[in-house]
């Protein structure tokens, strides 16, 4: 049999939500906990999530994810071993992967470029604000400046 999906009204009764709450596990923070690794939520104590670390501090190895992994890809799936197997084994996919990777590479870069220049932008704005230059003379002194960096402003 199904277990019951019914989730109580926030508003429901003290028993309607300790009948709930006791058929998913969790026991008053009142009583004794069932297991040592219990933890005290709002009043009850819960129980574990499968995959979580017990007493010891261990995650159980049951591919459970480390922390670190949630910040960002899995480091293992870039290794030069890991990138070698793919080539002998799958070159279309490889061929693929390096040609994105070259254009993430033109975009970062072009990304770096619009920093420096919106940052060289907003230190020639003080000069204008001040009238020591005009907005003219301030756009042709930030595309001297870019042509001297060798990025290319975008036509207005």
């Amino acid at each position: 049999m199904a277990a019951n999906s019914h989730t109580p009204t926030p508003d429901a009764s003290d028993a309607e939500w300790a009948s709930f709450l006791k058929g998913r596990g969790y026991v008053a923070a009142s009583e004794p906990k069932p297991i040592s690794n219990y933890k005290e939520f709002h009043g009850f104590w819960v129980p574990p999530r499968l995959g979580s670390p017990s007493k010891g501090g261990v995650a159980s190895p049951t591919g459970r994810r480390r922390a670190a992994d949630a910040t960002g890809p899995q480091k293992s799936w870039y290794s030069v071993k890991t990138l070698s197997q793919l080539y002998w084994s799958d070159r279309k996919t490889f061929d693929q992967l390096s040609a994105r990777l070259a254009e993430v590479v033109v975009l970062a870069a072009d990304e770096e470029a619009n920093q420096r220049v919106e940052e060289h932008r907003r230190l020639l704005e003080p000069a204008v604000e001040a009238g020591l230059l005009n907005q003219v003379e301030a756009d042709k002194k930030l595309a001297a400046w870019a042509k001297s960096q060798k990025i290319k402003l975008p036509k207005a």
